[in-house]
Formats: C-alpha cells, structure tokens, sequence
C-alpha cells in the first residue's frame, strides 16, 4: 500500500511544476485526468490478477502483473510488454522526482525560507544550484542502501514519511 500512495503523490506533485506550463487550466484538467487514469489502472490490475491468477502464484511472482498476463490471452509476449513499461516508467519518475526535488528548495528560497543560493538559476530558467545539492543529497542516500543496517534505517525512515505524507493530506485540508 505504501508503494501505491508513492504513484500517487506523483499526480499530486505534477501541481508544484505547474507554475512552469503555459495554461493553468491545462493542468488542472491534465491533474484530474491523470489521477482517474491511474485509479482505473490500478482497479483493472487488481480486479483482473485476482480472477485470473492463484494469490499464491502472485505471492512469489518478481513481477505479479507479467504473471497475469502471461495467464492470459498475450501470452509470454505480456511479460516483455509490462517490463519494457516498468523501464519506461521507472524512466519518467526519474526525470519527474529529480525535477520535482530541485523546484521545492528553490521555491522555498524564493520565499525566503532557504538560503538564496537555491534561487540561482541558468539562461533557461533550471534551478542549478538545488538541482545539483538535491541530486548530490540523493546520490548520498542511495549510497546508504550498499550498507544492509542502514537499509533498516532507510526502509523506517520511508515508512514513516509514508505515514507523514498520509496523514497530512488527511488533516492538511482542515488546518487554518
């Protein structure tokens, strides 16, 4: 459940970018657009692997959703399908989150809350400065996953930002 709210805090982010589009009305219909995509991606995915596949069988499959379709009428050819998708994809989150990590820092020192150094940017506009200490503080801790205690410390930090994430979007529109 943890990796499905991730998907969707995806969507979600998609709004920080927005001040970069042309029309503000785009995005808001792109948004919605979006989150009714994946919500019937997901419900299709779930609805279609409990009917055509044992949950034990599931259970042990790498990659559960290859399973279903090599069940069905794809065949072999279904597995290649979903993990050509799961690169594409994987692609597009990299590119999404690494320009998401840089545009919070540096709104937030257009603001004044972090330092202006965040602010900097080049002649088309990227914030350079909070894209390279963003990505340097990434790289770091993707560095602490070569060690197998600190995956222990990475994996409670993850689940308790998951917690965070799902506790204020609950409370978040309530707050004053």
């Amino acid at each position: 459940m943890g990796g499905i709210l991730w998907c969707f805090i995806g969507v979600e982010a998609s709004t920080i970018l927005a001040e970069k589009a042309e029309s503000q009305k785009i995005v808001g219909k792109a948004t919605v657009i979006s989150l009714l995509i994946t919500l019937t991606i997901y419900v299709a995915i779930s609805v279609v692997s409990m009917g055509v596949v044992p949950a034990e069988q599931l259970a042990q499959s790498g990659t559960p959703l290859a399973t279903v379709l090599g069940n069905t009428v794809i065949g072999d050819a279904g597995a290649v399908i979903v993990k050509t998708g799961i690169l594409i994809s994987l692609l597009g989150a990299l590119i999404s989150w690494v320009m998401l990590a840089s545009q919070l820092p540096y709104i937030a020192a257009k603001e004044g809350i972090l330092p202006k150094i965040f602010v900097k940017t080049n002649n088309i506009g990227v914030p350079t400065n909070a894209l390279f200490i963003t990505n340097g503080i990434s790289q770091l801790f993707l560095l602490v996953l070569l060690s197998s205690k600190l995956q222990n410390v990475y994996n409670m930090v993850l689940l308790l930002a998951t917690t965070l994430f799902s506790c204020l979007t609950c409370f978040l529109p309530y707050m004053p």
